[in-house]
């Protein structure tokens, strides 16, 4: 998926959604030292 796919879908999401990929990606970013792949992550949000 390239930058201007996420982008589209990202516009897509609702608010509540778009929040909550904020939040996992924030907390990503905190564990990045953690084996969880981004696309769990994902999951719990779409």
């Amino acid at each position: 998926m390239n930058d201007k796919e996420f982008l589209e879908n990202y516009q897509s999401l609702s608010e509540n959604k778009k929040m909550k990929l904020i939040n996992l990606l924030s907390e990503l970013k905190e564990n990045e030292h953690s084996q969880t792949p981004v696309s769990v992550f994902l999951e719990k949000v779409l």
